[in-house]
């Protein structure tokens, strides 16, 4: 497998930005793709798929549990409106974030059965789920 330009963006992004940035973008990306690994687990196309999205999904929820317990408060300390810039610009990104996956992994979403409109939403709602348990 070659290398990706959004890995690259990614990586390049997440250690520019300092430590907190990094696990925000980490709780960002694996929010985001957690519908993709439950539909794998699901609906995969043959056993080994579905056992490779199983163990993904159960690894990442113990991923995020550990990024919003860190990130837990951090924002709270901010200015009001350094805060809601903040928040803004996490959305854009967990936005962006849902949408590379769409394109990028539509054919196997939809090799699953799902949609790919049906797994941006998920993919969104699973995010907003993460920034509302770490602002909380």
């Amino acid at each position: 497998m070659t290398a990706h330009w959004s890995d690259l963006v990614f990586t390049r992004l997440r250690r520019a930005l300092g430590l907190r940035t990094e696990l925000a973008l980490f709780l960002t990306a694996e929010a985001v793709a957690m519908p993709y690994f439950v539909v794998l687990a699901r609906s995969g196309p043959d056993p080994v798929i579905r056992g490779i999205g199983t163990r993904i999904a159960r690894d990442e929820e113990h991923h995020l549990a550990f990024q919003i317990a860190q990130l837990r408060g951090g924002l709270s300390s901010l200015a009001t409106p350094v805060r809601a810039l903040v928040l803004l610009l996490w959305w854009v990104v967990g936005v962006g974030a849902a949408t590379v996956v769409a394109i990028d992994h539509g054919s196997a979403l939809r090799a699953c059965g799902l949609p790919v409109r049906r797994y941006w939403g998920a993919a969104l709602r699973s995010f907003r789920r993460a920034v509302e348990a770490t602002v909380s």
